[in-house]
């Protein structure tokens, strides 16, 4: 008969599965109850917002072109993150739109 994890086994897995980068887990009294199940997502996001705020100088017009058509009807939420480094949800779903389309529509 089938039967769950006990707290020790679950914290075993998530160890490893953190090891192997399949999800994010972090064994801290705060975060214990918090699990990133696709790291990917959040790497394509920060690589998006690095990008736009440090890497202008080092892409080619046309990149920036794409990246700004991305973004276009988050204008004041990339100004808010250039001055002060601070991400809206909004600004991180319109960088998503094209990469995870499912999760620009939530």
């Amino acid at each position: 008969q089938p039967r769950g994890l006990s707290n020790n086994d679950a914290e075993t897995v998530l160890r490893l599965l953190n090891l192997l980068g399949t999800l994010v887990w972090m064994d801290q009294p705060e975060l214990r109850n918090l699990v990133l199940l696709n790291p990917r997502r959040v790497a394509v996001a920060m690589a998006s917002l690095m990008t736009i705020c440090f890497g202008q100088e080092n892409f080619e017009h046309r990149d920036m072109m794409m990246i700004e058509r991305k973004i276009t009807e988050h204008r004041s939420d990339l100004l808010r993150f250039q001055s002060t480094g601070i991400a809206t949800r909004k600004l991180i779903r319109g960088l998503w739109k094209e990469e995870f389309p499912e999760e620009s529509q939530q």
